[in-house]
């Protein structure tokens, strides 16, 4: 299973998502917020362990776009989902365009379900091999 990187700023949020990828076999930490992992989390060699961060963004924020490219460039190996509450621009990007614009591989819209969370994690983290679709 993969190790994954939980970025979630509401405490209730951040436990279920703990626990419910941790049911699925998934090996969890998580912080409270992007700062947090860039600070203590490096110093732990966290994120280079990590095959998925998924990270709660505000999509209207100039700094959830920075949050994103200093994760991806500190980490080029690591796979991102951006959670986002269906904020105007959020609702107007719809997830796909979302997580193109903040340079994620996918993002879910709040609230989203169990299945919706197991299935974007699956196709993101899929292996790829020659004539895998995109």
């Amino acid at each position: 299973m993969a190790r994954i990187l939980v970025i979630e700023e509401d405490l209730e949020l951040r436990v279920a998502l703990t626990r419910f990828l941790a049911a699925l076999g998934h090996d969890v930490v998580a912080f409270d917020s992007h700062d947090e992992v860039m600070d203590v989390g490096r110093e732990l060699g966290i994120p280079r362990q990590i095959d998925l961060a998924i990270l709660d963004v505000a999509a209207a924020d100039p700094q959830t776009l920075r949050d994103v490219a200093a994760l991806k460039d500190a980490f080029p190996h690591l796979a991102v989902i951006v959670t986002a509450k269906p904020e105007a621009l959020a609702a107007l990007y719809g997830p796909s365009l979302l997580a193109r614009a903040l340079g994620a591989d996918a993002a879910l819209l709040k609230p989203f379900t169990a299945a919706q969370l197991q299935a974007t994690i699956e196709r993101i983290l899929a292996p790829r091999g020659p004539g895998a679709a995109d």
